[in-house]
């Protein structure tokens, strides 16, 4: 039962599993009746004179009164207070939960009963249990930040005094911190009076002397300086200790130590505070610089020692082993790195006796080494020895820091989804990946962005993996219509990096590759559409990938009438793109228009665009185009081996009777751009098919050709078949070829090969013309390419 106006335990639930949810309860409803007696229903007692001290400590040990307090006799309607206040101090003495017990230290401590304040007296008294004493103390230091006024507080300074008799550290530490709700004009005094009794034993006055160390007070400190003087030298080592953990001089000598406690005595304390804070301020930075500095040489020698193994990846694992179970972080961190440096530099799986100990390190205290070791096990993906999914799942339970816990689900994703990989070793439990699923569905719903944009990552990577023999329809069909439903939500309150991605996450889970593709491009083809009106780049970018998923040929139709508007260079080659994987003979004009429009990249992806097209289309779209490409004077900056290009598709789909026109005109362009070894393919196919005008026309090429490449057999044979059917002119075209060959000084081939074939051909008469020429010939290649020429005589 409860009483209407103090809130303690309920006597019928405790000590049953319940009980901390009564106290916090309790809590709840003591909060009320303390605020309505904060309002003006409390009256103000008389203040207390300070306790008698004369009494305290007569006991090295004081244990429960001879005689213990029992409640006094109380009518009938208090009768449940004293049951409940019996209930507060049986969990205070017994409970093994610290909260339970602090809990019922409070309760107690602002009961307004007396019987509640002698209850919690007597528990400081009690010196055969520390964690009942250590409830009480802790309650009384908390009132120092809570601010909440502890009636009639003096009545606790006997027995927190009386616990600094004993031989507990931890009851010393925490008796020193709750004396610290008394002004120390009455604590200090009775503090000095403990401390200076040479008849105490000496862990009592050391005890004190820790007391001493938390009031920051000139009193204290003077007084620990003068104790430094103490007939027992473990007290006054131990002051010593203390003024040095304070931050102040020792002193060499008792003068010295005067002069100190001088000039503590004559300033203010802030003005000693502040004196102590600068030089601390100061100190502590050197020894940053000097643990800096140490820091950096220390990963220097690791860095050559580990560098001066050699490639041995093995003996390297071997090394790293030890310093990542190191106990600096820095070193861990270190060793960290390096296996990360190892992963990159090798592409392949670590050494396996370093992976316990990584895995180890994802619940490392620091949360540095946790985030990097995580992103190194994303970097790595799966392991030889070790199944990855359980302890990142465990630690992603157990993560409080967001920045972690988002990246361990980001590497739960990768790990997730690299099991369905060829290369990998181990086999997730399908429950495993829908449990991760069922995380990446949280992170989706978050209003925090980052959260909502690793989700639809995650989420993405398994349903890319996972088919419909894993999931059933209905729960592909829940997880892309969150998606769509937070893809709606997110254009109301506009984020281009979640939109990007949730967009992303779409137009992946409707790939070819997806398991999932059927189903998205269902649900999210409106999306790719709409999006195209997006101002962001990136944005438009991936909407026309997802439409090329969807259907590529109706996307090319609508985003070709875009192009000419569009901003984006990389949006526009990806238009150009589709016209080259779909595109017809209603595409050509625009492609066309690209040529010289644009960056450097549109022209040429237009023109693979069109020469894709041009194999498709018939000899009339050819004729058309050839009569805009190749006779329009230059307008689309093509090259002459786009021409080329161009010209062997006409050629492919022209009758027979009309291909030594574009033999010709091919050949003549590879003459033209030095490529004389496809002019002479070309030629020779032009010498067989061509009418006996036509052979004699490109001869001067033909034989031109043969001279660079250098061909000199099919040289001398063009030649001899020249000068054996036709008299000898020096002034013909085939002639003055051949002239201008040996003065052309650009030649970078050897023209000896060529003069020793001219002179070596056969003729059936006479021609005293063309042994004048030969002579001429050589004599040139004498005067220009001394160093080159080979005795070579002349034919008779």
């Amino acid at each position: 039962m409860e009483s209407s106006g103090n809130k303690h335990f309920r006597v019928s639930v405790f000590p049953a599993t319940g009980g901390l949810k009564v106290v916090l309860m309790s809590l709840q409803r003591l909060f009320l009746f303390i605020l309505v007696l904060a309002v003006g229903c409390r009256t103000v007692s008389a203040e207390r004179s300070a306790p008698r001290t004369t009494e305290m400590l007569n006991q090295e040990n004081p244990s429960t009164a001879a005689n213990p307090i029992t409640p006094p006799e109380l009518n009938q309607n208090k009768t449940a207070d004293i049951e409940q206040i019996e209930v507060n101090k049986n969990v205070l003495r017994t409970s093994a939960d610290e909260q339970m017990r602090l809990t019922a230290a409070n309760l107690l401590l602002f009961d307004p009963n007396s019987y509640a304040r002698q209850v919690l007296i007597e528990t400081l008294n009690l010196t055969n249990n520390s964690p009942a004493r250590l409830a009480v103390c802790k309650a009384l230091n908390q009132t120092r930040t809570t601010r909440r006024e502890i009636r009639d507080k003096d009545d606790f300074i006997v027995p927190l005094l009386n616990i600094f008799s004993t031989k507990v550290d931890e009851e010393v530490r925490l008796a020193s911190e709750a004396i610290l709700i008394y002004n120390y004009k009455i604590i200090g005094p009775m503090l000095d009076q403990i401390v200076t009794d040479t008849t105490k034993p000496a862990k009592t006055r050391i005890n004190i002397i820790q007391a001493f160390k938390k009031v920051w007070e000139k009193e204290a400190i003077i007084r620990l300086y003068r104790l430094l003087e103490d007939i027992d030298p473990e007290v006054a080592a131990e002051a010593g200790n203390a003024i040095r953990s304070l931050g102040f001089k020792i002193g060499t000598n008792k003068a010295e130590r005067e002069k100190i406690i001088s000039d503590i005595q004559n300033k203010e304390i802030i003005e000693v505070l502040k004196e102590l804070l600068i030089k601390q301020d100061t100190q502590i930075n050197q020894q940053k610089t000097d643990f800096e500095s140490l820091r950096k040489f220390a990963l220097t020698i690791l860095d050559d020692a580990y560098v001066g193994i050699g490639v041995d990846d093995t003996s390297k694992g071997k090394f790293l082993n030890k310093y990542l179970a190191d106990s600096q972080t820095w070193i861990k961190l270190w060793a960290v790195d390096k296996v990360r440096g190892m992963r990159m530099a090798t592409q392949t799986s670590i050494p396996a006796e370093l992976e316990p100990v990584i895995i180890k390190l994802i619940s490392d205290s620091s949360k540095e080494i946790r985030l990097k070791t995580v992103e190194l096990i994303g970097l790595m993906q799966t392991m030889q020895t070790v199944d990855l999914a359980p302890p990142l799942l465990t630690q992603f339970d157990a993560e409080q820091d967001d920045q972690v816990k988002n990246e361990l689900l980001n590497v739960l994703g990768i790990v997730c989804s690299t099991t369905h990989s060829a290369e990998s070793k181990t086999k997730i439990p399908l429950d495993t990946k829908q449990r991760v699923l069922g995380y990446a569905s949280d992170f989706l719903s978050s209003n925090d962005t980052a959260k909502a944009r690793i989700g639809a990552r995650v989420m993405r990577k398994l349903l890319e993996k996972l088919d419909k023999e894993s999931l059933q329809e209905q729960e592909i069909q829940k997880y892309l219509a969150q998606l769509s439903n937070r893809y709606n939500k997110q254009k109301e309150d506009p984020n281009n990096a979640l939109i990007s991605e949730l967009l992303t996450t779409m137009v992946g889970l409707a790939a070819d590759s997806s398991a999932s593709r059927e189903y998205a491009r269902k649900n999210f083809s409106s999306f790719f559409a709409e999006a195209l009106d997006n101002k962001n780049d990136l944005i438009r970018e991936t909407a026309i990938d997802g439409l090329g998923y969807t259907n590529k040929a109706s996307a090319l139709s609508s985003l070709r009438d875009r192009i000419d508007k569009e901003q984006s260079e990389r949006v526009r080659l990806k238009i150009i793109e589709f016209a080259k994987d779909v595109g017809s003979k209603d595409d050509l004009d625009w492609l066309a228009r690209r040529l010289t429009l644009g960056t450097n990249s549109e022209p040429k992806q237009a023109w693979t665009a069109m020469t894709k097209i041009f194999g498709s289309v018939d000899i009339d779209v050819l004729n058309y185009w050839e009569t805009q490409l190749v006779s329009g004077e230059g307008k689309h900056n093509l090259s002459e081996l786009q021409l080329i290009d161009f010209l062997k598709i006409v050629l492919a789909k022209t009758p027979e009777n009309n291909k030594p026109k574009y033999y010709e005109q091919i050949a003549n362009r590879y003459f033209k751009t030095g490529q004389y070894e496809q002019a002479i393919n070309y030629f020779n196919l032009l010498q067989t098919a061509a009418a006996t005008e036509v052979k004699n026309r490109i001869l001067p090429g033909y034989l031109d050709s043969c001279l660079r490449m250098p061909n000199e057999n099919l040289a001398a044979k063009l030649i001899m078949e020249f000068l054996s059917g036709n008299d000898f002119n020096s002034d013909s075209a085939v002639i003055s070829t051949i002239d201008r060959y040996f003065k052309d000084e650009k030649v970078i081939t050897d023209k000896n090969v060529i003069l020793k074939s001219l002179k070596g051909i056969t003729l059936n008469k006479k021609i005293p013309g063309w042994q004048t020429k030969l002579k001429e010939w050589s004599d040139l290649i004498n005067k220009t390419q001394p160093e080159k020429t080979a005795t070579i005589k002349d034919t008779p």
